[in-house]
């Protein structure tokens, strides 16, 4: 769990980090030659919805509002720069990117949590937005991405290892603003954000999820009812190790929701296959669950949101993040 000691511990190490540089500039120069808990009843919860499609802004209820999400917004893009990071888990390394704005900062920052086996430059093109306007964005490679036989030898719970992880790491870079951590995540990654997030409510400022897998539990439940025994490989509902399998039925992601009151938002796609147009059960109940949460449909996407909507999800994101930076 990262929680207050990490940020401590962060703190700590970027003051260390800070002495030392400073030591270095000195000999330079001689020799001339870097979850409080908060259980809200369901008629405190913020919940908005939102429909977004072919470049409008529609809203699905009267009390809706988009005053979050204004598509007229002038922004002024800076250049950027990209760093390479390595985090560490039980001697595991973590490979990461920080595309980060130009300038000494602090900025605030969004980490990215990709869908199931995808690596570290899926979607970059989103980081790369964020720091062309003022956000850094950080992309990393889940450890079963780089491991002999990761693909069996991983879960839920390892993958929020990893991320837990690289946010250690990030949050003693001198330019990250570690009072304005964001968490975004597709699919399993979203899953993975809404677990981390949730274990970390008063570190994490806000997460957006695209597509977020809340129905894997229950997929895997109806294969494994309790008592079932769980073979070491499993081939359906999908390919996975049977850790995969026993992780994800030892906790039930809707309990944590409501520890995390910071504002959540949900995208979804339309189109078959998309969690929205198959599960929207799945994406109804955490609007239901979480504290405070919009939701943004968007008209023609499907799971991977790889088309036209994938520039407007990341319009929202940048949007979102502005109007929550402390």
């Amino acid at each position: 769990m990262v929680g207050n000691s990490l940020l401590n511990d962060a703190k700590a190490k970027k003051m260390a980090n800070r002495r030392l540089q400073a030591l270095f500039i000195v000999f330079t120069l001689v020799a001339m030659s870097l979850f409080s808990a908060c259980d809200k009843s369901s008629d405190e919860q913020k919940v908005e919805t939102t429909t977004v499609e072919s470049m409008t802004v529609e809203t699905t209820t009267a009390e809706t509002t988009t005053d979050d999400i204004d598509e007229t917004t002038e922004v002024t893009y800076v250049s950027y720069t990209m760093e390479e990071i390595y985090a560490k888990r039980d001697n595991l390394k973590i490979r990461g990117k920080v595309y980060r704005p130009e300038g000494e900062g602090p900025f605030p920052v969004v980490v990215l949590s990709s869908c199931y086996r995808a690596n570290l430059d899926v979607d970059k093109d989103i980081a790369i937005e964020l720091a062309r306007n003022g956000i850094a964005g950080v992309c990393f490679n889940f450890t079963e991405i780089a491991t002999s036989g990761g693909f069996t030898n991983f879960s839920v719970l390892t993958e929020a290892a990893d991320l837990e992880a690289v946010l250690n790491e990030i949050m003693t870079l001198d330019y990250i603003d570690n009072d304005n951590v964001f968490l975004w995540g597709h699919s399993l990654g979203g899953f993975v954000s809404t677990y981390v997030g949730c274990q970390n409510p008063g570190l994490i400022s806000g997460m957006m999820l695209t597509e977020p897998s809340y129905q894997l539990r229950d997929d895997f439940l109806e294969y494994f009812p309790e008592g079932t025994e769980i073979p070491d490989v499993v081939y359906e509902p999908s390919y996975c190790g049977g850790m995969f399998v026993e992780d994800i039925l030892s906790f039930d992601i809707y309990e944590m929701m409501p520890e995390y009151s910071n504002d959540v938002v949900i995208f979804a796609g339309t189109e078959t296959p998309s969690i929205g147009a198959d599960y929207p059960e799945y994406l109804e109940r955490a609007m239901d669950t979480f504290v405070s949460a919009e939701f943004v449909a968007i008209e023609g996407e499907d799971h991977m949101f790889s088309g036209d909507g994938r520039e407007l999800m990341i319009g929202i994101m940048i949007e979102f993040v502005n109007n929550r930076v402390e």
